[in-house]
């Protein structure tokens, strides 16, 4: 191992994680064939986890560092190069949401690819992906569920930025040196043994267990932005039931969202909420998402100036209610 791309490896992983990804990364040097699992390079600012996996790629022969909008465009040749770096990819949780199909694609060999000026072609890859990211546990940086086995989460090393090392500064890290020792480190790769079925299962670590118990919290964050979208008015409302069928409707959560479950993260939101035939009604919601179904400049359809009101609840009560209590506050009958 060049002694330069063994240190930025201590620096970026821990032993368990450090031997995993040296595998990982030997048995794809060595087939070529593309990796069921995915790393994804967890860590602080500056410790060299793209640095790393740029270098790699070049030792490959083609990389290419990836962002949230090329992700997000309707053109994905990007995933044709041989090796793709995932970087910084979600920058909130609700990200992390948007972005959770498309990631787990990734592993699949058959994939559509869509280049611009060119037809849609269902094509068999073999690249390797990486997904390096700055967030720790202030953001999921990607949705790891239960019984996932797609990612490893490299981590442990020493964290230390690579410009406080520098050997400008007495320490021991050059960008020169590391690329000069490219050669040697691919060498490496191509001569240690490998256990290809290892580098197709993930490792479980201290953190990866971590994020999948902050991805089971996001589904306060769906809740959240599904209700940031569908503010009403003061005399709008929906029941748990609506709500909770509408949220899984969108097929963004795995377990299914019931009205008890919802309740305590409505109340963790702030939204408000009544009980009515032992039900609980949150005010100010509405089926209709924002700008949908209005009338422009406050206009009625009868051009009458009158807009019509909707029903606080689906059982025509447009009366009071009483604050939202007892067993109904965490779901409803």
């Amino acid at each position: 191992m060049p002694e330069t791309w063994g240190r930025v490896l201590d620096n970026v992983a821990g032993p368990r994680e450090k031997e995993w990804l040296l595998n990982h990364m030997a048995a794809y040097v060595q087939t070529l064939r593309k990796p069921r699992t995915i790393p994804i390079l967890l860590g602080k600012q500056g410790t060299g986890k793209t640095t790393l996996m740029e270098q790699f790629g070049k030792g490959i022969g083609d990389c290419i560092i990836v962002d949230n909008a090329m992700v997000e465009s309707g053109f994905n040749d990007w995933k044709t190069h041989a090796v793709i770096i995932l970087d910084e990819l979600a920058n909130s949780d609700r990200d992390a949401i948007r972005l959770k199909s498309t990631l787990k694609g990734l592993v699949n060999e058959r994939q559509s690819v869509n280049a611009k000026f060119r037809h849609v072609m269902n094509t068999e890859l073999n690249n390797y992906v990486a997904i390096t990211s700055n967030e720790q546990v202030t953001c999921v940086p990607v949705v790891i569920e239960e019984g996932d086995r797609r990612y490893t989460v490299v981590c442990g090393g020493a964290d230390v930025n690579l410009s406080e090392v520098a050997v400008e500064k007495g320490g021991w890290f050059d960008h020169g040196r590391l690329a000069a020792e490219l050669p040697a480190f691919m060498l490496h790769l191509l001569s240690r043994d490998i256990d290809a079925a290892a580098a197709n299962v993930p490792l479980m670590n201290a953190k990866k267990a971590e994020l999948l118990g902050l991805s089971e919290d996001l589904r306060v964050a769906v809740v959240g932005d599904w209700v940031d979208r569908h503010r009403g008015g003061q005399d709008d409302s929906m029941t748990g039931r609506q709500v909770a069928d509408a949220i899984n409707g969108l097929g963004t959560l795995k377990s299914t969202l019931t009205p008890k479950k919802l309740a305590p993260i409505m109340a963790h939101l702030g939204v408000e909420a009544v009980v009515r035939h032992r039900q609980n009604h949150y005010l100010g919601l509405s089926s209709l998402e924002k700008g949908e179904g209005e009338f422009a400049d406050g206009a009625s359809p009868d051009g009458s100036g009158n807009v019509p009101q909707r029903p606080i609840s689906p059982d025509g009560d447009a009366g009071g209610g009483f604050p939202a209590s007892g067993d109904d506050a965490f779901g409803g009958h």
